[in-house]
C-alpha cells in the first residue's frame, strides 16, 4: 500500500548531500516549483522522507521542491513518510529520478548515482544498480573501472551473479535431476591449452607472460591508439583548473557534465590498451575467440572483472614454473 501524503514542517525534514544524486541543483526547477508551491490551482508532487526517528524526516526526494518552498518562504510541505533506515532513503533516492521528465538526469548525475550505488551497496549486482539508476549495466561498469583505477574502490571478487558480465561464461541453467558440472570441468572448457608455443626473452605483458609474436603487431598499435588517453587527462586537468580558478571565459561552460563526460570517454577509450595475453585463446589471434574478440589480448578491466580467480592462479602457476626453468 501507497504510504499517505500528509503536511510537514520544513524545519524537520533533513537535507544529507551524501543522498543527494544530482550534481548540482537546477535553478530554473526550484524557481518553477516555488511558484507552483505557492499557487493553489497546481498540482505539486509530494515529497518523498524515510522517517529514521520520531519526528525527523531525511529527504530522498524532492531537493528542488523543498529548496523551492524554502525560497519562498513557506514552512510546510506536502511529504509522503515512508518507514526506514538512512541505506533505505539512498537507494531510494537513486532510482528516484530515472522517470523524471521534467528534470532530466544529466551524464554526471547519473554516474554520480552509480558511484553512490557501488560505494554503499556492494551486495547489489551490476544489473540492479543498473535497473535503479535507470542506465545500462556497461554504464556500471565503466564507472566502476574507473573507480578501481583510481583507488576509490577495492578490486571486486572475480563473478558475483549470472546477471553480471564477470560470472563465467560457462554458467548453464541446471535441469531439474541434473548434476552441475564440477569447477575443473568448467575450467577445462573455459581454459584451453596452458602457456602456448613463447620464445623466451620476447617481450612481456603485464602480467610478466611473454607476448608471442602473431600479438605484437596489434599490441604495439593498441599502445599507440591508448595515448588518446593522456590527452583526454590533460583536457580534464585544465578544464579542472579553469573551474578552480573561476576564469570568466569558462562562464557558460557547465564543468560538473564536461567533466563527467570526459571520465566516461577515459573509461570508454581505456579497454583499447593491451593488459594481458589472452588466456583463453593464448594470443593466437583466433577470430571466434569469445575474451579477445580476436585481437589476441584482453584490457585491464577485462582482466581484473571478468576473469575467474581459478583461471588466473592457473596462470600464476605456469609463470612461476617457466622462470623456474629458465633459471635452471
Amino acid at each position: 500500500m501507497k504510504p499517505e501524503s500528509k503536511s510537514i514542517k520544513l524545519a524537520q525534514i533533513i537535507i544529507d548531500p551524501g543522498l543527494q544524486v544530482r550534481l548540482k541543483l537546477n535553478e530554473d526547477a526550484v524557481s518553477d516549483y516555488g511558484d507552483a508551491l505557492c499557487d493553489a490551482t497546481k498540482e505539486v508532487p509530494p515529497v518523498i522522507v524515510f522517517e529514521i526517528e520520531p519526528g525527523k524526516y531525511l529527504l530522498a526526494d524532492g531537493f528542488h521542491r523543498v529548496e523551492g518552498a524554502k525560497r519562498k518562504g513557506l514552512s510546510d510541505i506536502l511529504a509522503e513518510v515512508r518507514k526506514g533506515t538512512k541505506a533505505d532513503a539512498l537507494w531510494f533516492a537513486i532510482g528516484a529520478n530515472k522517470e523524471n521528465k521534467s528534470v532530466r538526469l544529466t551524464s554526471g548525475d547519473k554516474a554520480n548515482a552509480v558511484q553512490l550505488a557501488l560505494n554503499k551497496f556492494r551486495d547489489k549486482t551490476q544489473q540492479a544498480i543498473a535497473d535503479q539508476v535507470g542506465c545500462s549495466q556497461g554504464r556500471v561498469a565503466q564507472v566502476k573501472a574507473e573507480l578501481i583505477n583510481v583507488n576509490k574502490l577495492p578490486a571486486p571478487p572475480p563473478h558475483k551473479g549470472k546477471n553480471d558480465k564477470t560470472y563465467p561464461a560457462t554458467y548453464k541453467k541446471k535441469a531439474p535431476g541434473a548434476t552441475p558440472p564440477s569447477r575443473a570441468a568448467q575450467l577445462s572448457k573455459a581454459t584451453p591449452a596452458p602457456v602456448a608455443s613463447i620464445v623466451p626473452g620476447a617481450l612481456k605483458d603485464r602480467i610478466l607472460r611473454d607476448i608471442p609474436a602473431a600479438v605484437l603487431p596489434l599490441w604495439e598499435k593498441a599502445d599507440k591508439a591508448a595515448e588518446l588517453l593522456e590527452h583526454v587527462s590533460l583536457v580534464r586537468v585544465a578544464l579542472k583548473k579553469a573551474q578552480e580558478a573561476g576564469l570568466l571565459e569558462f562562464a557558460e561552460v557547465n564543468f560538473s557534465s564536461a567533466l563527467a563526460h570526459l571520465d566516461q570517454a577515459y573509461a570508454d577509450i581505456k579497454v583499447v590498451k593491451p593488459y594481458a595475453v589472452c588466456y583463453s585463446c593464448q594470443g593466437k589471434v583466433t577470430e571466434g575467440c569469445p575474451a579477445c574478440k580476436g585481437r589476441g589480448y584482453v584490457s585491464e578491466f577485462h582482466w581484473e572483472n571478468c576473469v575467474p580467480i581459478e583461471v588466473k592462479q592457473m596462470i600464476a602457476k605456469e609463470i612461476e614454473n617457466l622462470k623456474a626453468k629458465e633459471a635452471a
